[in-house]
């Protein structure tokens, strides 16, 4: 690497970590998701990536504190726990009348992306109210330190990357930790288990897919295109986004690819400026492969429709509709009112002074102190004087920042001393 003293030196170092992206792609041997010696491989990288493990899943704890009904819907404002001190926060939307006897629903985990109003956004609110009028049991909640659990901290944390985890990990795990509390439910139909999400929720249920083998359909919008393209991005990452090792460990159609034979929905808006649409089909042509291995080309759909990165109305009756047929479900049509809930109606008030953040669950789970206010590049060096002022190259966010995350994307662990983590999702 190029010596840092001046503005050059430092776009000479953004040239030197663009070359190492290059040479890392051109090495990588692409993965058969669709081939399950390979699948398991694929699983176990990725789980050591994010720093999963197994025994770290939490046991949700969840009960009602209000409910909600309109429309043939009843609308359950959850609370409870994850993770001893972790609170918790959802809505769960079911319908207003029993299933039939010795029948049991669909479930639906809808994933939120990174709106403020997160599980009270409109769109992912008609998407659960459309499921429930349609016989299914929808569950939204917030993901760590979104909406409600905001305390808990997200966008800026770094301590789980000091621990040898990451903030997606431990969204991954809580996540599910909520689909092994549906399927323990009476009225939830283990073989009818489904995930949806689009933006930040597109992330997450592109990393359910190889960890739970129960999802019969996913719909993953807004993030399908490759991780090389996201972790060269020159601009801050919130840093749920940050996924250590992964541009030199995966390409993103091989962990789609893991849900083949089973129904698949990738999504892209035509104007959604995060993604290029070039970049959407690519990936989406090379998941097709993967189920055309499988002889199940009709299972998947990817759809580049009207419309800019969020969801909206009619990408949400889409997904819907998708849903329905994968699930069984009636075809009935979409609420016709706007959403029940709104901010005020917390499910959590006032949030506890005792609720664990992101750095007491990290400390929880690993079983020892980790450091706090620690930076980015501070975990992720990117050269020998990495922790010095660098000149702005770019308005998009701190020079170091940008850097570091450069290097977490590609980090294999070893370089910054941290163990990787047991495969035991292999």
């Amino acid at each position: 690497m190029p010596a840092i003293t001046n503005a050059e030196s430092v776009h000479q170092l953004f040239d030197a970590w663009h070359r190492r992206y290059d040479q890392v792609a051109a090495q990588h041997v692409p993965r058969d998701g669709a081939d399950p010696q390979q699948r398991s491989a694929i699983a176990a990288d990725l789980a050591d990536c994010l720093g999963l493990r197994r025994s770290w899943v939490p046991a949700i704890e969840a009960h009602p504190v209000a409910e909600h009904a309109g429309e043939g819907v009843m609308i359950e404002r959850l609370a409870g726990t994850s993770w001893p001190g972790g609170r918790i926060a959802g809505l769960l939307y079911r319908p207003d009348t029993p299933a039939p006897a010795g029948r049991q629903r669909p479930f639906v985990l809808i994933a939120c992306g990174h709106s403020r109003l997160s599980k009270f956004s409109p769109a992912t609110q008609r998407l659960g109210r459309t499921l429930a009028r349609r016989g299914a049991i929808a569950l939204c909640p917030d993901n760590i330190g979104q909406g409600e659990r905001e305390a808990m901290g997200h966008r800026n944390v770094v301590t789980p990357f000091a621990a040898g985890l990451s903030l997606q990990g431990l969204i991954v795990m809580e996540t599910l930790a909520w689909l092994r509390w549906a399927l323990q439910r009476d009225d939830v139909d283990p073989d009818r288990l489904a995930a949806a999400g689009n933006s930040g929720g597109g992330t997450l249920t592109l990393m359910l897919i190889p960890f739970e083998p129960a999802l019969a359909a996913v719909a993953s919008t807004g993030y399908p295109s490759s991780f090389h393209f996201i972790a060269r991005k020159e601009k801050k990452h919130c840093h749920c986004n940050i996924l250590p090792g992964i541009a030199a460990a995966l390409q993103m159609h091989e962990v789609y690819a893991c849900q083949a034979p089973r129904p698949l929905l990738l999504m892209q808006g035509r104007d959604d400026h995060l993604f290029p649409e070039d970049l959407f089909c690519h990936n989406a042509r090379q998941v097709r492969r993967a189920y055309e291995r499988l002889d199940a080309g009709d299972a998947l759909h990817t759809e580049v429709v009207p419309g800019l990165h969020p969801w909206d109305e009619q990408r949400v009756d889409r997904i819907a509709d998708f849903l329905a047929e994968c699930l069984g479900l009636e075809q009935v049509p979409p609420p016709a009112g706007p959403s029940i809930l709104g901010e005020a109606e917390r499910c959590i008030e006032p949030w506890p002074e005792d609720a664990w953040d992101v750095a007491d669950i990290v400390e929880h789970l690993i079983g020892a102190p980790v450091p706090r206010g620690l930076e980015l590049w501070e975990v992720f060096p990117f050269a020998e004087d990495s922790a010095s002022p660098l000149p702005t190259v770019t308005e998009r966010g701190d020079t170091r920042q940008i850097l570091a995350q450069f290097r977490a994307f590609l980090d294999d662990r070893r370089a910054t001393g941290i163990k990787p983590h047991n495969r035991e999702w292999a």
